[in-house]
């Protein structure tokens, strides 16, 4: 069969928090009576790893849900059943993995997360033996001042003030060299994706979808660099007046464009899609469950996003045009 994706959203209209428990049911029966193995969050694609394990290692599940899942939805109490259903299924042989997609690595500052993302970031310069970490290396100081800029735009706390443009440049440029010495360290070892994540029967979650795979890492620096354009756009920085109005949709889809944190989103589905499999080894079957706006392609009037999402999407919905015919999207 192959990759599916069935889409349940959304958390902007007014009704959708009372529509939690009846998608919950769509997601369980999903999984129980379809093969769909995954539920994908609109929440970090990083840091949902740190949840998988949870649940493999038998924490509770709603305090596994809420060290991955934004607290829109695992601070649901709709959710509690659902969640307890994943957490069991990990009795079982066919258990439902929690992954996420978002380039958005928190709602909210959280000491706990950056503390763990720094360390996840040395962990991982350090297994590709970046030079970045060297204290002689002529730019470790450099390498020092982005990261603790980045860190506070990833994870920005009340009074958070938008970096000079040096400041900006500087991160990015330190994105981007994580990146070359990333791929300067997979091409220097001869690895290939398949050696992580196998096709078929040799398909182990625990090792592709992992802060130890290189190829993850390649994806989540993807997210990063997404987050921080995003977060750094226009849509936070540069539109006066209420976050919530009609000119902050139209700066985010303007000429149906998407803002960066939805590109980086679609790239980030596109990934699990093409790389996950199943518990049987057959092509990964995932229920997506994401707020209806960063779902679309793009919205025929920006203007309704706020008021009326549904009738601003046209018929044409996933931002993953190559797996609509797939798609069941309720």
């Amino acid at each position: 069969m192959p990759t599916a994706t069935a889409a349940l959203g959304a958390h902007l209209i007014r009704r959708a928090f009372r529509a939690d428990l009846s998608k919950s049911r769509v997601a369980a029966f999903l999984h129980s009576q379809l093969g769909f193995d995954y539920i994908a969050y609109e929440s970090s694609f990083h840091f949902a790893t740190d949840c998988l394990r949870a649940l493999r290692d038998g924490v509770d599940p709603v305090a596994a849900f809420n060290r991955c899942v934004f607290h829109i939805w695992s601070g649901s109490l709709q959710m509690e059943q659902f969640m307890r259903y994943v957490g069991a299924s990990y009795g079982t042989a066919s258990p439902m993995h929690v992954v996420g997609f978002d380039c958005q690595l928190a709602t909210a500052r959280d000491n706990a997360n950056v503390t763990t993302y720094r360390a996840d970031l040395y962990a991982m310069l350090a297994m590709i033996h970046s030079p970045l970490l060297d204290p002689t290396f002529a730019w470790h100081s450099e390498f020092l001042t982005a990261l603790d800029v980045m860190i506070a735009i990833s994870f920005p706390a009340a009074d958070f003030k938008p970096p000079t443009d040096e400041l900006r440049s500087l991160v990015f440029r330190f994105v981007g060299r994580m990146q070359l010495d990333l791929e300067a360290y997979i091409a220097s070892a001869n690895l290939s994706l398949t050696q992580f994540c196998a096709p078929g029967m040799g398909f182990s979650i625990d090792l592709c979808y992992s802060k130890t795979n290189p190829f993850f890492w390649r994806q989540s620096l993807r997210t990063l660099d997404g987050q921080l354009r995003d977060l750094l756009s226009a849509s936070y920085t540069g539109v006066a007046g209420d976050a919530n109005s009609a000119a902050v949709a139209a700066a985010w889809w303007n000429g149906g464009l998407y803002y960066d944190r939805d590109v980086s989103m679609s790239d980030s589905l596109a990934w699990l899609l093409r790389t996950l499999r199943n518990n049987d080894g057959s092509p990964a079957k995932i229920v997506v469950w994401v707020h209806i706006y960063h779902g679309a392609r793009h919205f025929e009037h920006a203007e309704a996003v706020w008021t009326d999402p549904v009738a601003a999407i046209p018929a044409s919905y996933l931002q993953v045009p190559e797996y609509r015919h797939a798609t069941y999207v309720n």
